[in-house]
Order: structure tokens, then C-alpha cells, then sequence
């Protein structure tokens, strides 16, 4: 797998790569919320989510994205949207699963 070379970025104030000791280390933060720690991975996928916020973002074009690559039926993008989700404990509704297409980002919301 080829390294990705995703830069710290700030979209919205909802993600923030900070540079640490020479190497960037990401976050997903919520409107000056606590920050949660993620990995390259999921700080690129999570950027692809807000990018294009309140659109579905379909698989194949997650993977184009943030994999650079259009191999079909990975659940790479499956697992790292689980793993982020994990991560982002009572936001994981941020993240909308939109059956058979992708997914959404479309604000932050929390869980009650």
C-alpha cells in the first residue's frame, strides 16, 4: 500500500492536522470540542466526508480519493468509516451510511 500524503488541512474548523515531532499527526474536532485522535486513514477519508458535505459520497469515490486506486469490493472503506466511528464515540452519527450508495457527512450531530 503506498503511503498517503494527506496535508494538514482545516475545513469548516471540523479537521485539524497538527505537525508532532516531524511527522503530522491528525485530529477530527468538533467546534472546539475534545479532539479525537486518527489515523492517516481516517483523517483522509473524514476530509473526503466533509469536502463533500451533505452529498453522499459513494464507495468507488471514496477510494479514488483518499486510496488513489478504484479496486471494487474492498471493505477497506468499511473499515475505517467503523473504526473512525468507534473513535468519535457520541458523534459517530456525523457520519451517515446511505445503504447501497456510501456515505454522508452532513454537520455534526450527537448521539442522545
Amino acid at each position: 500500500m503506498s503511503k498517503l500524503n494527506l496535508p494538514p488541512a482545516r475545513v469548516s474548523n471540523v479537521l485539524v492536522g497538527i505537525p508532532h515531532r516531524g511527522r503530522s499527526v491528525h485530529h477530527a474536532q468538533h467546534r472546539g470540542a475534545a479532539r479525537f485522535p486518527v489515523t492517516p486513514l481516517e483523517y483522509g477519508v473524514m476530509l473526503a466526508l466533509v469536502r463533500a458535505s451533505g452529498r453522499v459520497m459513494i464507495r468507488d469515490e471514496m477510494r479514488a480519493e483518499v486510496w488513489r486506486t478504484s479496486i471494487a469490493g474492498s471493505n477497506k472503506v468499511e473499515a475505517v468509516v467503523r473504526s473512525l466511528r468507534k473513535k468519535l464515540g457520541a458523534f459517530a452519527p456525523s457520519i451517515e451510511t446511505v445503504t447501497g450508495y456510501g456515505y454522508r457527512f452532513n454537520g455534526w450531530k450527537r448521539r442522545t
